[in-house]
């Protein structure tokens, strides 16, 4: 009886470890298999990694909060994957809002490459860089992050 106990306490701690894992992993799931999207939490913990290198390594890192009309999503996201470079994320904020984190080595090479990202972008897409360095991260929500660039609207179209 002790023997077949103490196998139901080592048969639950594996339990609870394996659906601590696959909870960990399924945050991790790409909204769409094979395309560097993700769903919109994955970027508030990308975001603190981020800016930790950015300052270690001295590259210019931004956040291209990208408002776009509703059935424009997923098209402009399939787009905007196939634009970034192989280590950039792009993000799902909401219905209407994509974000990818961009590194470059300057501002000035960070503004061409938004302009040529935001360029093949719809029509009436409104595209708002945000540099790292500037979010308060502590206290940062996609709420927050989706509004940020309905606030600040750029010329960037």
């Amino acid at each position: 009886v002790a023997s077949l106990g103490t196998l139901c306490l080592l048969a639950m701690a594996r339990t609870y470890l394996l659906v601590h894992l696959s909870g960990t992993m399924r945050q991790r799931l790409r909204l769409i298999p094979g395309l560097n999207l993700w769903a919109g939490e994955q970027l508030l913990r990308d975001l603190t990694k981020e800016q930790t290198r950015s300052e270690r390594e001295a590259i210019h890192a931004e956040v291209l909060v990208i408002h776009l009309r509703l059935h424009q999503l997923w098209p402009a996201a399939h787009k905007l994957c196939s634009l970034v470079y192989s280590f950039e994320n792009v993000y799902r904020l909401n219905a209407t809002t994509l974000a990818t984190l961009m590194l470059s080595k300057t501002p000035r090479e960070a503004e061409h490459r938004r302009h040529l990202l935001c360029a093949a972008l719809p029509e009436h897409a409104v595209c708002q860089p945000m540099p790292l360095m500037e979010l308060e991260l502590e206290a940062l929500t996609l709420e927050a992050l989706a509004q940020m660039g309905k606030q600040r609207p750029s010329d960037i179209t």
